[in-house]
């Protein structure tokens, strides 16, 4: 006879886990399952979703409530990049096209 381990959801305790939280380590079924995403926007184009991940309902409400501390944190570690990335785009264009020279 084979023997097998089983993990039930730390949050229903009814059905079987099928993946752990990665923000606090708990075992989660699918329906215990929260979805989560951060998405870009810039004012003249269609925004881009640039994080998705899954957690247990307790860290999503969390994260619900502190939402705009996170952007904030988020922001300030990657606003020191946007003028290097932006530059770069922005300088690309400028350039100007090199005509072939005829020989």
């Amino acid at each position: 006879m084979a023997k097998v381990t089983v993990t039930i959801c730390d949050i229903c305790k009814e059905r079987l886990a099928t993946s752990t939280c990665p923000i606090c380590g708990k075992d989660l079924c699918k329906t215990c399952t929260k979805n989560v995403s951060f998405n870009v926007n810039v004012k003249f184009g269609p925004g881009i979703e640039f994080f998705r991940g899954t957690m247990c309902d307790d860290c999503f409400r969390k994260i619900e409530r502190k939402y705009k501390e996170i952007l904030k944190e988020i922001a300030s570690k990657i606003e020191p990049e946007m003028v290097n990335i932006i530059r770069k785009y922005a300088t690309e264009e400028a350039q100007p096209q090199q005509q072939p020279q005829v020989v």
